[in-house]
């Protein structure tokens, strides 16, 4: 098959790479969308030779493992792949998502820049997971970083009468900016850097967006809140700034999410 292979730092070349072999509790994934995350671009930069990226993805399943229930071929879905090392203490304890030393899919094995990819432990509604007919390819390969924005956006336990801010305008950022708005926040303030990202977080729901490179984010939020200061932080930059903005422009009993690092 087709794959996209590095070969040193900042040098992918497509070339072809011996097809993926199915394991018992896995499923082989005809690929047709994979997008490119955040956490490539780091790898990209250093000399990894033979990594193939691509965790953010969907296609259609083309061949299922023995020990597999609950997915046939012909599936559309995306999927998450990791391997546990079976040795460390979270493993002990039957605890493998925790894993200590966890194998991730475009990183210690093949990913989904191919035409093909393993997903070596397949289970229905926890590793797959099935499209509806409604969702594109394209969509569906953004699903992995919606996840992690609807997930942190849940444990902060939203109001809707509250006053919230995203810092941090990447994808996840933008992600949790509409979370927000689906879930009926009364005021969004979204933070960041970037022209194209400041007019995207207006389009997902942000009331108020912030150029945190021309203006003071902590005054911002601080006069959109009656100099109360916001009730939660999303925290999507992961970098010391914004933590101490967080920090400061948060209220006394507020919650800060740490989604960035």
């Amino acid at each position: 098959m087709k794959a996209a292979v590095m070969h040193g730092a900042r040098d992918i070349r497509t070339e072809i790479v011996p097809d993926p072999v199915l394991e018992p509790h896995g499923v082989i994934i005809k690929v047709k969308a994979c997008g490119v995350c955040g956490s490539d671009l780091h790898v990209y930069k250093r000399d990894e030779q033979g990594t193939i990226f691509g965790h953010e993805f969907s296609g259609d399943v083309v061949e299922v493992g023995s020990q597999v229930t609950g997915i046939a071929p012909g599936m559309r879905v995306t999927a998450v792949g990791f391997k546990p090392c079976g040795k460390c203490f979270w493993c002990a304890q039957g605890k493998g998502h925790r894993c200590s030393d966890m194998a991730l899919l475009g990183y210690k094995f093949p990913g989904a820049m191919a035409e093909y990819v393993h997903i070596p432990y397949a289970a229905p509604g926890r590793t797959v997971f099935p499209l509806p007919a409604e969702l594109t390819y394209e969509d569906a390969a953004s699903v992995e970083p919606l996840s992690i924005s609807y997930f942190s956006v849940n444990r902060a336990q939203p109001k809707e009468n509250e006053t919230i801010a995203v810092l941090g305008l990447g994808v996840i950022g933008l992600y949790a900016v509409q979370v927000l708005k689906t879930l009926g926040v009364a005021k969004i303030v979204a933070g960041g850097r970037r022209p194209a990202r400041l007019g995207a977080a207006k389009e997902c729901g942000a009331d108020i967006v912030i150029d945190a490179a021309k203006e003071d984010a902590v005054a911002a939020a601080m006069a959109a809140t009656d100099r109360m200061g916001v009730n939660t932080v999303i925290e999507c930059a992961g970098v010391q700034a914004t933590f101490d903005q967080s920090i400061a422009m948060v209220r006394g009993g507020g919650k800060i999410m740490l989604v960035g690092v």
